[in-house]
């Protein structure tokens, strides 16, 4: 039962090594939107496009995780339409089918050539295309549907939240939860749009920062106290500053977001079941123990 609880407890702590905060450069303010993603479809995303096409959860190890594409659009060919044009946030692009045979398309984007298969992507130069789904044969009737971005970004409860840059524009790309069929992703941008997002090594700074209020207001205080002997604000002091350090320690070591809650909701079940589950069987061998006991007496003869 230790190692049992040895291990829940080491998974908490990996998943909240990730619990970092990140901040713009200039100070703005970084906003946050999301949205749920059926798989192998898109959506915007506080004026992202992200396309879903991986997703995956495993319950028992608490562990989800998704493969996402960026500036993500979806299109439609066909061999009554094997050309279209797709807007991205800063440009127009041209998507051209050239072959469709068992599933595998030969397309053109932008001017690179690349043969994708089903259910995949593949690098068409500066941009990225998932292949939803194939029908028939090209040239013949035919036709597919296809998911063109950026890139294609892994996002976990066990990574980082990923930074990608888009037309000067950083975004921060994280994970909510995960299933089979759909994820809520998270995706984050400062309202400044030539601000960077940075990763902030925040216990340390949060902590300062929170002493260095403490201490301005318990100035003002001893400032506004004029009854207290020297000695007791003092003491007033070292006591304040003893609180804060404590509330910052707390405060900063458990905050995360929403999802790592789930993860203590998680842990904590799973413990009291598998201590439910050790009890009931506890129970059960002292009853046959003492069951065998009142038998053997029973059979046991008298002198």
């Amino acid at each position: 039962m230790k190692k049992l609880v040895i291990l829940f407890v080491s998974l908490m702590f990996v998943n909240f090594a990730y619990a970092a905060i990140y901040e713009c450069s200039d100070g703005s303010e970084l906003i946050d939107d999301q949205d749920e993603i059926a798989l192998k479809s898109r959506t915007t995303i506080n004026g992202l496009g992200i396309g879903l096409t991986y997703s995956d959860e495993t319950p028992a190890l608490n562990r989800y995780s998704a493969n996402v594409v960026t500036d993500a659009q979806k299109f439609e060919l066909s061999n009554e339409t094997p050309s279209v044009e797709v807007e991205l946030i800063d440009e127009t692009i041209t998507i051209t089918i050239t072959n469709l045979t068992s599933g595998t398309a030969k397309m053109t984007v932008d001017g690179s050539s690349q043969s994708v298969e089903e259910d995949s992507s593949e690098t068409f130069g500066n941009f990225v295309v998932f292949l939803v789904e194939t029908s028939g044969t090209y040239p013949g009737v035919s036709s597919l549907t296809g998911i063109v971005g950026r890139e294609v970004v892994l996002i976990s409860n066990e990574v980082p939240p990923k930074v990608v840059s888009v037309s000067g524009r950083d975004y921060l790309i994280d994970l909510f939860s995960a299933s089979d069929t759909n994820a809520i992703v998270i995706v984050k941008k400062c309202s400044n749009q030539s601000a960077e997002i940075l990763k902030v090594e925040s216990t340390i700074i949060n902590e300062t920062n929170t002493t260095e209020t403490n201490n301005e207001t318990s100035d003002v205080n001893e400032t506004n106290q004029t009854t207290e002997s020297r000695g007791n604000s003092t003491l007033n002091e070292t006591q304040n500053e003893t609180k804060t350090i404590g509330e910052s320690l707390v405060g900063e070591k458990f905050s995360f977001t929403e999802k790592y809650s789930n993860i203590i909701i998680y842990t904590i079940t799973g413990i009291i079941a598998f201590m439910i589950i050790f009890l009931v069987i506890v129970f059960i061998v002292y009853m046959r123990k003492t069951r065998q006991k009142n038998i053997s007496s029973e059979v046991q003869p008298s002198t």
